[in-house]
């Protein structure tokens, strides 16, 4: 494989990853939580249920800046300073074990956990 297209098959490899690691391993117990993680390393979570409004700006202008909305029981990718804007386009997510909401560029992941989670083949 030529350079470019070895890391675009690299990143939709990591994409599929985050995803099935995602449903497999999203928790039945406790609130819905988001767990917000930059580089692999979790940032901070949130309860949707209890969390107040607000805004969150993750990483710096090194490493790329996405800015967080938090509404009551959901979450979403406001602004980032990615080119392609995947991120932002998802909208809001709100449901365990739903999509997880990944900015490729900026190396960040929102995936929600908790009660209200799918059911899917693997559950039952």
């Amino acid at each position: 494989m030529k350079g470019k297209a070895k890391w675009v098959a690299v990143a939709l490899a990591a994409v599929l990853v985050i995803c099935i690691v995602a449903l497999v391993f999203q928790s039945a117990k406790g609130g819905t939580v988001a767990e917000i993680s930059k580089d692999g390393q979790l940032v901070c979570s949130i309860d949707l249920k209890t969390a107040p409004e607000q805004t969150i700006t993750v990483g710096d202008a090194e490493s790329g800046i996405n800015i967080i909305e938090v509404q009551k029981g959901r979450i979403r990718v406001l602004q980032a300073d990615c080119k392609n804007q995947n991120c932002v386009e998802c909208g809001w997510s709100d449901e365990a074990g739903g999509r997880p909401i990944v900015c490729l560029p900026n190396r960040l992941v929102i995936k929600i956990t908790g009660e209200g989670g799918r059911v899917d083949a693997v559950s039952g």
